[in-house]
């Protein structure tokens, strides 16, 4: 699968599944939820932000078997699921590359940047969804962790 009929096939599913919201929306809540969070640890939201993010990977990959009988995503197209759902679901832009077994996420553009002037701390509220997602994705643990204004995640 070419990455941006990937990227087709995530938008088609955030807009199927009702995961796109207006971005007003998306920027208030985050906003909230990193203020409500910020002495929460690191730990404890990934707990529970993990979990979406398996759930979301499940459910992706059944959009996919269901309606396309695609029953992979190969390794190299990662990188553009990962933008291609920043970008339509509304959480911004990024650019991914592959550094040897790690994936950098770099986040150019997005209202998380703007929730807390500590990048640690505005894009740590993300991790765990990100985490889950990408470990549902290819079907072993994914870690990762905020530098600067990425995200490093490795198996």
């Amino acid at each position: 699968m070419k990455g941006e009929l990937l990227k087709a096939y995530v938008r088609l599913y955030l807009e199927l599944e009702g995961l796109k919201f207006p971005e007003i929306l998306i920027q208030s809540a985050y906003s909230n939820l990193v203020n409500f969070l910020k002495d929460v640890p690191v730990g404890v939201r990934r707990i529970i932000t993990r979990d979406a993010g398996k759930k979301m990977a499940e459910s992706f990959k059944n959009f996919l078997r269901e309606r396309y009988k695609i029953k992979e995503i190969n390794k190299d197209e990662i990188p553009a699921l990962i933008e291609a759902l920043f970008k339509f679901s509304g959480f911004g832009e990024v650019s991914c590359e592959f550094d040897g077994n790690k994936i950098k996420v770099y986040v150019k553009d997005s209202f998380m940047l703007r929730a807390n002037s500590d990048p640690e701390i505005s894009l740590g509220q993300f991790i765990g969804v990100l985490e889950g997602f990408i470990s549902g994705i290819v079907g072993k643990e994914v870690v990762g962790n905020v530098k600067g204004n990425s995200y490093i995640l490795s198996s």
